[in-house]
Protein backbone atom coordinates (compact mmCIF):
# COMPACT_ATOMS: atom_id res chain seq x y z
CA UNK A 1 0.00 0.00 0.00
CA UNK A 2 1.20 3.60 -1.05
CA UNK A 3 2.31 6.22 1.70
CA UNK A 4 -0.09 9.43 1.49
CA UNK A 5 0.94 13.18 0.33
CA UNK A 6 0.37 13.91 4.02
CA UNK A 7 2.45 11.26 5.53
CA UNK A 8 5.82 11.28 3.63
CA UNK A 9 5.70 15.17 4.11
CA UNK A 10 5.59 14.89 7.58
CA UNK A 11 8.13 11.94 8.01
CA UNK A 12 9.91 14.18 5.29
CA UNK A 13 10.57 17.03 7.41
CA UNK A 14 10.69 15.29 10.77
CA UNK A 15 13.00 12.33 10.14
CA UNK A 16 14.32 13.14 6.60
CA UNK A 17 17.81 14.06 8.32
CA UNK A 18 18.22 10.57 9.29
CA UNK A 19 15.69 8.31 7.81
CA UNK A 20 14.75 7.25 3.97
CA UNK A 21 13.00 4.99 1.87
CA UNK A 22 14.39 2.00 -0.16
CA UNK A 23 13.79 3.62 -3.66
CA UNK A 24 17.29 4.40 -5.35
CA UNK A 25 17.51 5.59 -8.98
CA UNK A 26 18.75 3.05 -11.63
CA UNK A 27 22.40 1.50 -11.67
CA UNK A 28 24.03 1.67 -14.52
CA UNK A 29 25.35 -0.93 -14.23
CA UNK A 30 28.65 -0.33 -15.95
CA UNK A 31 30.56 -3.58 -17.20
CA UNK A 32 27.25 -5.26 -16.66
CA UNK A 33 28.27 -5.44 -12.90
CA UNK A 34 26.44 -3.31 -10.12
CA UNK A 35 28.07 -0.19 -9.07
CA UNK A 36 27.62 2.96 -7.59
CA UNK A 37 26.48 5.11 -10.33
CA UNK A 38 23.35 6.85 -9.15
CA UNK A 39 23.16 5.40 -5.22
CA UNK A 40 23.75 9.19 -4.15
CA UNK A 41 20.56 10.62 -6.07
CA UNK A 42 18.32 11.62 -3.58
CA UNK A 43 16.23 13.85 -6.52
CA UNK A 44 13.82 10.84 -7.12
CA UNK A 45 12.12 11.41 -3.39
CA UNK A 46 11.02 15.34 -4.47
CA UNK A 47 7.29 14.75 -5.36
CA UNK A 48 7.20 18.16 -7.05
CA UNK A 49 8.76 16.49 -9.94
CA UNK A 50 8.51 12.78 -9.14
CA UNK A 51 4.90 12.69 -7.95
CA UNK A 52 5.14 9.01 -8.50
CA UNK A 53 7.61 8.46 -5.71
CA UNK A 54 4.00 8.14 -3.71
CA UNK A 55 3.18 4.93 -5.04
CA UNK A 56 6.74 3.36 -4.85
CA UNK A 57 7.13 4.38 -1.08
CA UNK A 58 5.81 1.46 1.19
CA UNK A 59 5.62 2.05 5.08
CA UNK A 60 4.31 -1.67 5.40
CA UNK A 61 7.98 -2.31 5.99
CA UNK A 62 10.38 -0.93 7.56
CA UNK A 63 14.21 -1.84 7.54
CA UNK A 64 16.05 -0.87 10.63
CA UNK A 65 19.45 -0.15 10.82
CA UNK A 66 21.34 -0.39 13.80
CA UNK A 67 22.69 3.01 13.57
CA UNK A 68 23.83 6.15 11.81
CA UNK A 69 26.96 6.15 11.66
CA UNK A 70 27.44 9.41 10.17
CA UNK A 71 27.83 12.54 12.29
CA UNK A 72 26.94 15.44 10.09
CA UNK A 73 23.21 16.01 9.31
CA UNK A 74 22.49 14.06 6.22
CA UNK A 75 20.68 15.74 3.34
CA UNK A 76 16.71 14.84 3.13
CA UNK A 77 16.37 11.01 2.71
CA UNK A 78 20.02 10.69 2.13
CA UNK A 79 20.82 8.06 4.43
CA UNK A 80 21.31 4.51 2.87
CA UNK A 81 22.13 6.24 -0.60
CA UNK A 82 26.01 6.79 -0.16
CA UNK A 83 28.77 5.44 -2.54
CA UNK A 84 30.65 5.17 0.36
CA UNK A 85 29.73 1.78 1.60
CA UNK A 86 27.89 -1.11 0.66
CA UNK A 87 24.73 0.35 0.02
CA UNK A 88 24.83 0.00 -4.08
CA UNK A 89 24.54 -4.30 -2.48
CA UNK A 90 21.35 -3.56 -0.88
CA UNK A 91 20.18 -1.73 -3.65
CA UNK A 92 20.59 -4.32 -6.31
CA UNK A 93 19.28 -6.92 -3.51
CA UNK A 94 15.93 -5.54 -2.99
CA UNK A 95 15.45 -4.05 -6.91
CA UNK A 96 12.08 -6.55 -7.43
CA UNK A 97 11.52 -7.90 -4.34
CA UNK A 98 8.89 -7.44 -1.75
CA UNK A 99 11.17 -4.93 0.53
CA UNK A 100 11.81 -2.62 -2.54
CA UNK A 101 9.79 0.85 -1.24
CA UNK A 102 10.09 0.03 2.57
CA UNK A 103 10.99 2.58 4.87
CA UNK A 104 14.44 2.90 5.82
CA UNK A 105 15.27 3.79 9.50
CA UNK A 106 17.97 3.43 12.30
CA UNK A 107 17.06 2.41 15.71
CA UNK A 108 19.82 4.61 17.56
CA UNK A 109 20.19 7.44 15.24
CA UNK A 110 22.16 9.77 16.10
CA UNK A 111 25.01 7.42 17.43
CA UNK A 112 27.86 7.94 15.50
CA UNK A 113 30.04 5.02 15.54
CA UNK A 114 31.23 2.95 12.90
CA UNK A 115 31.00 -0.26 14.54
CA UNK A 116 28.88 -1.74 15.28
CA UNK A 117 29.77 -4.23 18.00
CA UNK A 118 30.74 -1.31 20.13
CA UNK A 119 27.81 0.57 19.66
CA UNK A 120 25.46 -2.42 20.97
CA UNK A 121 28.12 -2.74 24.16
CA UNK A 122 27.67 1.00 24.62
CA UNK A 123 23.91 0.73 25.04
CA UNK A 124 23.69 -2.79 27.14
CA UNK A 125 25.22 -0.86 29.83
CA UNK A 126 22.81 2.43 28.98
CA UNK A 127 19.33 0.46 29.59
CA UNK A 128 17.53 4.12 29.77
CA UNK A 129 19.38 4.88 26.14
CA UNK A 130 17.80 2.44 24.79
CA UNK A 131 14.77 3.18 25.98
CA UNK A 132 14.75 6.55 24.73
CA UNK A 133 15.28 5.22 20.78
CA UNK A 134 12.34 2.69 21.44
CA UNK A 135 10.26 5.46 22.11
CA UNK A 136 11.49 7.58 19.22
CA UNK A 137 10.72 4.47 16.79
CA UNK A 138 7.31 3.98 18.41
CA UNK A 139 6.54 7.75 17.46
CA UNK A 140 8.04 7.17 13.96
CA UNK A 141 5.88 3.98 13.35
CA UNK A 142 2.71 6.02 14.76
CA UNK A 143 3.39 8.75 12.15
CA UNK A 144 4.03 6.33 9.55
CA UNK A 145 0.13 5.40 9.93
CA UNK A 146 0.49 1.82 8.70
CA UNK A 147 -1.37 -1.41 9.73
CA UNK A 148 0.84 -3.65 11.97
CA UNK A 149 3.90 -2.67 9.72
CA UNK A 150 6.63 -5.77 9.27
CA UNK A 151 10.07 -4.39 11.04
CA UNK A 152 12.55 -6.39 9.54
CA UNK A 153 16.19 -5.57 10.94
CA UNK A 154 19.36 -5.00 9.07
CA UNK A 155 22.04 -7.41 10.34
CA UNK A 156 21.92 -9.98 13.15
CA UNK A 157 23.33 -7.76 15.73
CA UNK A 158 20.22 -5.83 16.58
CA UNK A 159 18.24 -8.84 16.00
CA UNK A 160 19.76 -10.46 18.20
CA UNK A 161 19.78 -8.14 21.50
CA UNK A 162 15.91 -8.60 21.14
CA UNK A 163 15.39 -5.10 21.76
CA UNK A 164 12.85 -4.63 18.95
CA UNK A 165 10.93 -8.19 20.04
CA UNK A 166 10.62 -7.17 23.35
CA UNK A 167 9.39 -3.78 23.16
CA UNK A 168 7.49 -4.32 19.58
CA UNK A 169 5.61 -7.39 20.36
CA UNK A 170 2.42 -6.93 18.59
CA UNK A 171 4.44 -6.20 15.31
CA UNK A 172 6.42 -9.09 13.08
CA UNK A 173 10.04 -8.66 13.53
CA UNK A 174 12.42 -10.67 10.74
CA UNK A 175 16.09 -9.96 10.38
CA UNK A 176 18.32 -9.80 6.44
CA UNK A 177 21.82 -9.71 6.42
CA UNK A 178 23.57 -6.66 6.57
CA UNK A 179 24.74 -5.21 3.21
CA UNK A 180 28.16 -3.61 5.40
CA UNK A 181 29.36 -7.19 6.50
CA UNK A 182 28.49 -9.01 3.75
CA UNK A 183 30.69 -10.08 0.78
CA UNK A 184 32.18 -8.13 -1.96
CA UNK A 185 30.01 -9.81 -4.56
CA UNK A 186 26.85 -8.28 -5.02
CA UNK A 187 25.13 -11.48 -6.33
CA UNK A 188 26.06 -13.85 -3.27
CA UNK A 189 24.25 -11.07 -1.05
CA UNK A 190 21.41 -10.74 -3.12
CA UNK A 191 20.84 -14.50 -2.62
CA UNK A 192 21.45 -14.60 0.98
CA UNK A 193 18.64 -11.79 0.92
CA UNK A 194 16.71 -13.53 -0.88
CA UNK A 195 16.57 -16.83 0.93
CA UNK A 196 15.88 -14.75 4.23
CA UNK A 197 13.01 -13.09 2.30
CA UNK A 198 11.78 -16.37 1.65
CA UNK A 199 11.84 -18.25 4.90
CA UNK A 200 10.64 -15.64 7.03
CA UNK A 201 8.29 -13.86 5.07
CA UNK A 202 6.80 -16.36 2.38
CA UNK A 203 7.55 -14.64 -0.73
CA UNK A 204 8.70 -16.47 -4.00
CA UNK A 205 12.17 -15.44 -5.75
CA UNK A 206 12.32 -12.06 -7.45
CA UNK A 207 14.38 -11.54 -10.53
CA UNK A 208 17.15 -10.43 -10.82
CA UNK A 209 16.96 -6.56 -12.02
CA UNK A 210 20.49 -7.71 -14.41
CA UNK A 211 18.89 -10.25 -16.49
CA UNK A 212 15.37 -12.12 -17.04
CA UNK A 213 13.96 -14.35 -14.40
CA UNK A 214 11.99 -14.96 -11.84
CA UNK A 215 8.29 -13.14 -10.98
CA UNK A 216 7.17 -11.95 -7.89
CA UNK A 217 4.52 -13.32 -6.17
CA UNK A 218 3.55 -14.46 -2.71
CA UNK A 219 2.99 -18.14 -1.71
Amino acid sequence: MPVSDRVYSNIKKKWGHRTSWAVWADDEMLEGRPSTSNIEDTGLFDKRTNPAILELCNPNFILLGLNCSNKIKLDTFANFHSAKGGDYKLRYALKNSPLWGAYMTDFFKDHSELSGKKALAYYKKNPLKVQENVASLREEIRELEAQSPTIVCLGWGLYETNYIQKNFPELSVKHIPHYAGAPNDAQIYRLSVMKRVIDQLGFEPWNDSMENGWTLSRS
